[in-house]
């Protein structure tokens, strides 16, 4: 999927501190080093999707949607 592609991409060239993704189908990918601050899970390939086509918005509706979660936020 070219949008899973383009926001591993950038996860993975993130400034941020280490974190982990869990991506739907059970995929696990950690960006950074060292222990994780956080945790951001995928409900389904649609996110990855929303939010490549509004970085501005698609991380706040997939999250208002229940679509993405995260824990230990900061």
């Amino acid at each position: 999927m070219i949008a899973k592609t383009i926001l591993d991409q950038f996860f993975s060239r993130s400034k941020f501190d280490p974190f982990v993704v869990d991506y739907w189908g059970s995929e696990r990918k950690q960006y950074g080093r060292g222990e994780p601050r956080f945790t951001l899970r995928l409900e389904d390939e649609g996110v990855a999707s929303d939010i490549v086509k509004r970085i501005d918005l698609g991380f706040g509706e997939a999250y208002m949607d229940g679509r993405l979660d995260a824990d230990h936020m900061e």
